[in-house]
């Protein structure tokens, strides 16, 4: 009970989210320009991009769904 009234970590589920989109742009050889996570979410600039970057939280459980 006490679970639900916790607050949730948000930062770190954005973090890790985004993070994933950054290291699979590294693994196909791009570039990461920018990065931004916060509690109410984020984005990464890259220089290359492909439908598995897109999906990369998909493919890689770094976060917990």
């Amino acid at each position: 009970m006490i679970y639900l009234m916790l607050p949730k970590p948000m930062r770190i589920y954005v973090f890790g989210h985004e993070l994933t989109h950054a290291l699979w742009t590294w693994l196909f050889g791009g570039r990461v320009k920018k990065f931004k996570a916060t509690a109410t979410g984020g984005h990464v600039v890259v220089t290359r991009t492909n439908f598995l970057i897109a999906l990369a939280p998909i493919f890689s459980r770094c976060t917990p769904y």
